[in-house]
């Protein structure tokens, strides 16, 4: 190898040091150029007064007309000043030195011009030598002096910001001292009587659910939060006394204490407003979501949503009889389902049939390809036991295919499993001499062991167990409760029969008194890690009306566990066989079905576009045929009466059956998605022995004992239909009793129908052709219609054009924004209060124009109603 030249050596360190650090060219350096200003100003400022003392030399002007240039230029740079340096920000002797500063080199400047203006200029310096040197002593002694003022204004600015911050601290400190006395003065008597003595008040805050007071204990003699705890039921006392005047009830669970970030101060928390006596309705346009995020099951008392985290935690649900055990399980369940990445599994010994046969009658009846659940086990203990052995080895089969991550992360291909088990300790404690052989142990395990080993490996696989019981905790999971307990780390607490059972559930609330929870409230401590459980309750979700709808939409992004896992299971492929189920194979036939076909997994019939988060996919009717089967099949058989279906003709019996699926459509039609049990209703309050004021338990008996189909309707279900939209009607009390005037009744539902009139006078529906033209459409609709002008009710339009088109994107927007303003847009016009239906394809989603201007028609005259049948 040769000797490398000094060239080249040279050439090859250039480079290295260009490429550490690039020459520039003087453009660049220009650009780059940040002088300091303490003395680039004064600098520009001369050689601005070095060319304008030339003026009068070059324009023929008398010297002295420099005068006026020099004091309007003075009064200009004081106005400057005096904004730039003001005494808000800067303190009023940064504010007074830079204006008289201002003033004097102003004044200064203007004699020097006037000076200059006699002066003969010397060469090409437009001003004589004489009036150059005082211009330069004149900039160089103001300059100095403006780059002290500059250098000291960042510090005087930090002096006032502090003096000012002094300031607010203080008058905050005399403002909390002011409140805290006028709240001492109002609540202290309250808290002293109770035996709270030294306690005050230092804030109080208004909540959605009442008020909150903080607290803070004596100095000599602190009574700590437990001492607080003691005494609730006398500060209940004390604030219904206060309160009783304004015609407010303070019951002894309204009053609760919580802990702060200081030990001597406690947030005591006061419901006056009793928000959660009304029911509160199911909210039917929630999204697609992932297990990934916490699942909404109701509201707190202060209507802040109840959202739980579900994935790979282990939950117990505790209750009596009656107090809403069914309508946490359906919201939990309806939560899971909403998701297009996990699969629900239930199983029980008991009540396990209404709880699973709403959210399977849509595969009962044809409607879809395959049961919303995953699996369902019971009611024989034996066949819950396969089911959470197939669980525990499903989990242990998924741990093993970790890998390298933590924990696993579902998909829409791979899911998370939730398994709710119903009445638990029926299992659990009574069938515990029930055994079954696990793959991994050579000893038969029981319920009680097998819940154990579950919850103790089953959460990094994405595996899910909740169990509902009305004993408490440790009674509920028998033997092994000890070592599943640390494991259950979310608990719901609904009234109980002993306060003792909600005490023993509930993490480091031993003053628990869940015996006095009413309107089918709940105490809800998501981990066991917060020492807290805040009342709450949950969502309206019962009735096969309203579970059919849920359960229907969120088939449709449902496709199974892989097979590769499921393979392996031991009981997993014959889920469905009849003779696994044979109290639900009974229910089912009796109504009029057949049992159907074990189901495939993948994409589902009613959609394949699903996996996306965030997509809502429209609730759907029955078809016409399979509706019709449905209620020519069920005729007569609720009652145990003989079928007189076997005595008509085919064409008498389709006839018949065709005049009841119009007249069916045409109530649903009418009164919206619950026109069913509206039309029931409006039946009852019609009939002549119909009271003034009709109690919502008694309508929900009359109404079911009038329903052909023989579904059971509740106080909680018939509050729902009447208060959703478009009926708007909330429930009120007379006496001691819950319920609605008739006259009130009758009106909301005139209303909801659109016509003062009779159903017989109905408002006339518009033609699809009819625009929306001269009516108040609210947007984005209102755009759309425009924006289709002159297009034929028969075309379609994609919904990434319409976003375009009404400005929610552009043509030349990146592909995802362009498809995220399409999903939003078509996310906004298949809910409330449009309904549209849209049509997926492979190239995109679809709306018909006709469509769109009848929708735009029917809301902007309120007509507008949820359709039954929505099809792609």
């Amino acid at each position: 190898m040769s000797t490398p030249t000094k060239e080249r050596v040279r050439a090859v360190l250039r480079a290295v040091e260009d490429e550490v650090h690039p020459r520039r060219n003087l453009a660049e350096r220009i650009s780059d150029w940040n002088p300091d200003r303490r003395w680039y100003h004064p600098y520009v400022a001369i050689m601005w007064l070095c060319a304008l003392g030339g003026l009068p030399h070059w324009t023929h002007l008398p010297p002295w007309a420099m005068a006026p240039v020099g004091l309007a230029g003075t009064i200009s740079a004081v106005m400057s000043a005096k904004r730039h340096y003001d005494t808000y920000t800067y303190g009023d002797d940064q504010h007074q030195h830079a204006v008289r500063l201002t003033w004097a080199a102003g004044l200064m400047a203007t004699a020097w011009l006037v000076f200059a203006g006699y002066t003969k200029p010397a060469g090409f310096i437009p001003v004589s030598l004489t009036a150059l040197g005082l211009l330069i002593i004149g900039g160089v002694a103001f300059g100095s002096f403006y780059a002290h003022i500059r250098t000291k204004a960042p510090k005087a600015k930090a002096e006032v910001e502090q003096r000012r911050t002094e300031i607010i601290e203080q008058q905050a400190e005399v403002q909390a001292e002011k409140l805290a006395a006028t709240l001492t003065e109002k609540f202290g008597p309250v808290l002293w009587r109770a035996g709270l003595t030294g306690a005050s008040v230092r804030d109080y805050k208004d909540t959605r659910a009442g008020f909150t007071l903080l607290v803070e204990d004596d100095e000599t003699k602190p009574f700590e939060i437990d001492g607080v705890r003691s005494v609730l039921g006398k500060l209940a006392s004390g604030f219904a006394r206060m309160y009783e005047p304004e015609g407010v009830q303070i019951a002894g669970h309204q009053v609760r204490v919580e802990e702060t970030g200081s030990a001597h101060l406690f947030d005591l928390l006061v419901s006056t407003k009793n928000a959660l006596r009304e029911s509160i309705p199911y909210p039917m346009d929630k999204p697609v979501m992932s297990i990934k995020q916490p699942v909404e099951i109701g509201v707190y008392e202060d209507f802040q949503p109840i959202a739980l985290s579900l994935l790979g935690v282990h939950g117990l649900g505790i209750g009596a009889t009656g107090s809403g055990k069914t309508v946490v399980e359906n919201n939990i369940a309806a939560g899971v389902l909403r998701c297009c990445d996990a699969e629900l599994w239930i199983g029980g010994v008991k009540k396990l049939n209404p709880l699973v046969y709403p959210w399977l009658k849509p595969w009962f009846t044809g409607q879809t390809d395959r049961p919303a659940l995953g699996y369902v086990a019971g009611t024989d203990p034996y066949e819950v036991l396969k089911m959470l052995a197939d669980l525990y080895k499903f989990a242990t089969l998924r741990n093993d295919d970790l890998g390298e991550e933590s924990n696993f992360v579902p998909t829409p291909e791979d899911p998370a499993v939730f398994c709710l088990l119903e009445e638990a300790s029926a299992l659990l404690v009574e069938q515990a001499d029930v055994k079954i052989k696990v793959f991994d142990s050579p000893k038969p395990m029981n319920g009680s062991a097998l819940v154990a080993a579950i919850t103790r490996m089953s959460r990094s696989a994405g595996v899910s167990l909740f169990m509902v019981t009305q004993e408490g905790l440790m009674e509920a999971l028998g033997v092994y409760g000890s070592n599943a307990k640390r494991n259950i780390t979310l608990r719901i607490v609904l009234k109980t029969t002993t306060d003792y059972d909600g005490q023993e559930s509930l993490v480091g609330l031993s003053h628990v008194r869940s015996t006095r929870l009413t309107d089918k409230t709940m105490l809800v401590q998501p981990s066991v890690e917060m020492p807290r459980a805040i009342p709450g309750k949950a969502y309206v979700l019962d009735g096969a009306d309203l579970i059919y709808q849920v359960a229907y939409r969120n088939t449709a992004h449902r496709r199974g566990l892989p097979e590769k896992l499921t393979s392996q299971l031991d009981y997993y492929a014959d889920r469905w066989s009849r003779e696994r189920l044979p109290g639900l194979v009974r229910i089912v036939e009796k109504n009029g079905f057949t049992w159907p076909d074990p189901p495939a997994d993948g994409p589902s019939q009613l959609s394949d576009e699903c996996e996306t988060v965030g997509v809502v996919v429209p609730l759907r009717g029955h078809d016409r045929d399979d509706r019709l089967r449905e209620i020519t099949g069920r005729d007569g058989e609720m009652n145990g009466e003989d079928d007189p279906d076997m005595n008509m003709t085919a064409g008498e019996l389709e006839a018949r059956g065709m005049a009841k699926m119009d007249s069916y459509l045409a109530k649903v039609q009418k009164y919206g998605m619950a026109g069913k049990t509206i039309s029931l209703i409006l039946d009852a309050i019609n009939a002549n022995n119909a009271p003034a004021f009709i109690p919502a338990d008694l309508l929900a008996e009359i109404i079911t004992d009038k329903d052909q189909e023989g579904e059971r309707h509740t106080a909680e279900s018939v509050t729902a239909a009447l208060a959703a939209r478009p009926w708007n009607l909330p429930i009120t009390t007379s006496g001691n009793q819950r319920g609605w005037p008739k006259d009130a009744m009758k009106q909301a539902i005139r209303d909801g129908i659109g016509t003062p009139d009779e159903d017989d006078e109905a408002v006339p529906q518009p033609r699809r052709d009819q625009p929306a033209q001269g009516l108040s459409v609210p947007q984005p609709l209102a755009a759309i219609v425009e924006a289709v002008q002159g297009r034929r009710d028969d075309e379609w339009v994609r919904t990434g054009d319409l976003a375009v088109l009404i400005g929610r994107t552009t043509e030349n927007a990146e592909k995802a924004v362009r498809q995220q303003a399409a999903a939003k847009l078509g996310k906004e016009l298949t809910a409330a209060p449009f309904y549209l239906t849209v049509t997926r394809r492979a190239e995109g989603s679809f709306l018909l124009v006709g469509s769109i201007r009848q929708a735009a028609t029917e809301t902007a005259a309120g007509t507008r109603r949820p359709p039954l049948d929505q099809a792609n």
